[in-house]
């Protein structure tokens, strides 16, 4: 039996019913017929793929500062104090 080619856009939509059904990935797949190792290897993929890798820095030379989002948390820094910056940088790695 041959292997069935997905396109992202039909594995998008495919994941999209799963999430929308309330069914474990398990048991989606198993309805629609499709591998479970199918539908979880995309399902990292595109989580994979939707990752930020780099996120937009203004820079305002009147005052200078750090400021960093991470969800809802906003944390600045500002002054252009380098100490500053290095100390949140180990307290927030220490977590």
């Amino acid at each position: 039996m041959p292997r069935r080619r997905w396109t992202e856009q039909q594995m998008r939509e495919l994941l999209r019913e799963q999430e929308k059904s309330g069914e474990s990935l398990r048991a989606f797949a198993a309805a629609a017929e499709i591998p479970y190792s199918t539908l979880s290897c995309w399902r990292s993929r595109l989580q994979r793929d939707e990752t930020p890798r780099f996120v937009p820095v203004r820079v305002q030379d009147e005052d200078p500062r750090v400021e960093i989002v991470v969800g809802d948390a906003v944390v600045r820094v500002g002054g252009g104090d380098a100490g500053a910056v290095a100390r949140l940088v180990r307290a927030i790695a220490a977590c």
